[in-house]
Order: C-alpha cells, then sequence, then structure tokens
C-alpha cells in the first residue's frame, strides 16, 4: 500500500478504512438482528436478498451519473448517506424497517462500490488498473479481518451495547472514508454524447456477453462464504477446517492476488487468464467432491484444505482477468456506467450464490462436477467473446 503509486495509494486507504467498518458490521449483523433485536433468522434472511436485488440495479445508473457529475463529487455524496443510512440499524426494531434500511444499505454500498471502480479507471493510466485493483484487493483482504477481529470481542461481550459500537463504528468509517476521498485529485465530467442512448453500456451486446461469463465465473465467492461451510457436514473433516480455510485465504488473497494480476493488463491477455482461472476452480471442485469420499478427519480435512488452497488461485486469477476485461473494453468516456455494470453482475452472483451453493451441496459429487464444468465452459468462452467485444470497441464489426 505505501509503495502505490500516485492516486491507488489515496484510493487503498479509503479501502482499508471502508474494509474495517464492514468487517465489524458483516460478522455482527445477523446476529444483531436476531439475537437482539428479536427477528427471525428467514425474516433477516429475506430482507438481505431484497436488499441484494436494489444492489444489483443501481450500478449502471449511478455510474452514468458519475460519467455526468464527475466521480468524486458523486463517490463523496454516496458517502455522506452511507453514514447515515448504517447508523439507523442502531433505531430498527421491526421487520419493516429493517426491510428497509437493509435495502438503503446494501443499495448505497453498490453504488459506492460501483463509483469507485469507475474513478479508478478514470483516474488511473491504463496500464495501471489492474495492478491498482490488485492492490485493493489485497488491502479489502487485511481490512476485513482487523474488522472481523474486533467484532468477535464484540460477540464475547455479548450486550446490545457492544452491537451498537460495532454498528457505529462501521458509520464512522465511511465518514472518514468521505474525508479521504476528498483528497483524490478531481475528475472532470464527461460530456454528453450529442446523440445516441444515455446509458449506452446496455446497448452494447459484446460487452454484456462477457460481463455474463465474468458474472458466472464470480459465483466462486460464495463457495468459500456458504459453500464450504455447509460441505464440511457431509465430509469427515472437523468443523474447525472451516476456520482453517478462511485464514488461508486471507493470507493468500492478501499476499499473492498483486503478482497474480500480471498478464491480465490487456484484453487479450485478461480472456486468456480467464482460461487458466477456469481450470484452477473446476479442479478445486474436482478435490472438493474428492474430499466427501475420503475417510478420517485428518485426511478429509486435508482434502479439503488442499481444495481450497487451488480454488484462492483460482479465485485471484478470475479476479485479475475481470478487471482486465471490464477496464480494457470500456469506451474511456462511459467507465463510470461500464463499472457500473461490471459492479452490478458481481452483485447479482453474491445474490444467486448461496442458493445455488445449497442446490450444489444438496447433490453432492454431481453438482459439484457441474460447478466445475459450469466454470470451464464460461472460462473457455470468454476468449471468443472477448475478442468479439474488442473488435466491435475497435470499430471491425458491426454489431
Amino acid at each position: 500500500m505505501l509503495r502505490a503509486p500516485g492516486p491507488i495509494r489515496t484510493f487503498a486507504a479509503i479501502t482499508l478504512v471502508n474494509t474495517i467498518g464492514n468487517g465489524l458490521l458483516a460478522t455482527v449483523v445477523v446476529l444483531y438482528f436476531t439475537h437482539v433485536v428479536g427477528l427471525g433468522g428467514g425474516q433477516v434472511g429475506v430482507g438481505l436478498t431484497v436488499a441484494g436485488v436494489f444492489g444489483v440495479v443501481v450500478g449502471v445508473p449511478v455510474g452514468h451519473l458519475a460519467d455526468r457529475r464527475g466521480p468524486r463529487e458523486v463517490l463523496a455524496g454516496i458517502l455522506v448517506c452511507e453514514v447515515a443510512a448504517v447508523a439507523l440499524y442502531v433505531v430498527t426494531r421491526s421487520f419493516v424497517a429493517f426491510l428497509v434500511v437493509a435495502a438503503l444499505v446494501v443499495t448505497l454500498n453498490r453504488a459506492e462500490s460501483a463509483v469507485r471502480q469507475g474513478f479508478i479507471a478514470q483516474a488511473l493510466p491504463p496500464a495501471d488498473r489492474v495492478r491498482g485493483r490488485a492492490v485493493l484487493r489485497s488491502v479489502t483482504n487485511v481490512g476485513f479481518a482487523i474488522g472481523s477481529g474486533i467484532a468477535a470481542l464484540a460477540i464475547v461481550i455479548d450486550t446490545r451495547a457492544a452491537y451498537d459500537t460495532l454498528i457505529l463504528g462501521d458509520a464512522a468509517s465511511y465518514a472518514l472514508a468521505l474525508v479521504l476521498t476528498l483528497r483524490l485529485p478531481h475528475v472532470p465530467p464527461q460530456p454528453p454524447a450529442a446523440e445516441g442512448p444515455r446509458l449506452v453500456v446496455l446497448r452494447d451486446r459484446p460487452y454484456l456477453a462477457v460481463m455474463a461469463l465474468v458474472a458466472i465465473m464470480t459465483l466462486h465467492y460464495s463457495l468459500l462464504d456458504v459453500g464450504i461451510p455447509l460441505w464440511i457436514g457431509h465430509t469427515d473433516a472437523p468443523r474447525v477446517t472451516v476456520g482453517i480455510v478462511f485464514f488461508i485465504n486471507c493470507v493468500l488473497v492478501a499476499a499473492l492476488s498483486v503478482p497474480m494480476a500480471r498478464g491480465s493488463e490487456t484484453v487479450s491477455g485478461a480472456a486468456r487468464v480467464a482460461v487458466l482461472a477456469a481450470v484452477l476452480l473446476a479442479a478445486s471442485c474436482v478435490v472438493f467432491a474428492l474430499s466427501g469420499a475420503v475417510a478420517g478427519a485428518a485426511t478429509a480435512a486435508l482434502v479439503v484444505v488442499t481444495a481450497a488452497v487451488v480454488e484462492v488461485f483460482g479465485e485471484m486469477t478470475q479476479a485479475a482477468s475481470s478487471w482486465g476485461l471490464s477496464f480494457g473494453l470500456a469506451p474511456e468516456d462511459a467507465q463510470g456506467q461500464y463499472q457500473g455494470l461490471a459492479s452490478s453482475c458481481y452483485a447479482l452472483a453474491a445474490m444467486l450464490g448461496p442458493a445455488l451453493m445449497a442446490a450444489i451441496v444438496a447433490l453432492g459429487t454431481a453438482g459439484w462436477l457441474a460447478f466445475g464444468a459450469l466454470f470451464l465452459a464460461a472460462g473457455f468462452a470468454t476468449v471468443p467473446v472477448s475478442t468479439w467485444a474488442e473488435d466491435r470497441r475497435r470499430g471491425a464489426v458491426r454489431v
């Protein structure tokens, strides 16, 4: 982070502050509303799912707004709203209120992510964008680990005041991120096109196709959060294996995201890396399937950890590939709305992933093998589809 060039250092500081706050909230939000407020687990799940729908649709319009008004100014406005929205959690007492506040918080969070992605594209030269995102991904894991560790202390204390302090701490993190955001350089707004649709990304079929493939590949994030915890019960591995897997994932992503991003700086390079990511993710699915067939706690745990290590290398290469594709295929005068669409694809995968992982675990070996085949199909399709998209961007073919 300290060696990062130019504005990326400030972006990294903002990311560290934000993810510490997000770690505080994400670790305790379900416990808070079930254990303290008294909502049912099903109600909290429904509320967060509904909120996720709003998070999917906000990316493109808010990205377009950032193009027209300037990304720094729009990002600052979103952060102000996030301070207030997160703070509302501590006065939320009913399911309806939770539904409204959760939708507001998730929508603003997705909007912030979309605008920041576009801001990075506009503030950094093309050659530095993928590496810059890799730096931020490393910082994200460090910040989230710090926030989660602090939140664990509040869970031990287990009082309303402790939980409220964490939630308000997350709100304060947005206030600090706002101060840091104002230190970033101003990016002039892009003038509107003289003719044609405002949301041009929605008419860009090649880009939409590439981002659809990226969304499929991005489903692997739910493997770590949902799939492994559910699958452990179908193996002889002890439950502590889940904690070991999370620790390994956090350390490897924090340490290796930047070097693993090399080769994804161009569209053609990112497409080739997508194939490598697909092979690694598919291989991890095969090893996860095998873990359910081996006997003995130690052996099963070793197989699960091996699968998780293969998966994290697939995760890092897939992330780098997605950045190279989303940045490289977007026109410079509409990076905001294009990165907004990329952010929406991630939000869609995050919304659908948990249910998909539950189905895969229920199917057992067949489910894991089908999941691996899905990664292979999406990864290998990325090469021709991204070539089509790049040709279209260069005006070589008519769409």
